[in-house]
């Protein structure tokens, strides 16, 4: 079993769900996945997964730390990422 289509299909049905409304009446011509990233890793196999930055904010420190959030499943359709 693959990992999903989601990051590919979900800016096209953001883009086609937008464009059926009456306040965008078709003027949405595209969508992204700001700050998100698909990254691929081989341990323990070829695998890919959905990663955006976390932001925390610290009491004492000026700016917030940023740190890689990782999914193990898709936030979309809820299936698992798999090793390849």
């Amino acid at each position: 079993m693959s990992s999903c289509n989601c990051i590919a299909e979900k800016p096209k049905q953001i883009v086609e769900g937008l464009n059926a409304t009456k306040e965008y009446n078709g003027s949405v011509k595209s969508a992204r996945l700001k700050d998100a990233q698909l990254v691929i890793t081989q341990n323990m196999g070829l695998t890919s997964k959905l990663s955006t930055p976390l932001e925390i904010e610290i009491i004492g420190r000026k700016t917030p730390k940023k740190m890689p959030l990782f999914f193990n499943y898709c936030p979309f359709c809820g299936q698992e990422y798999k090793t390849a």
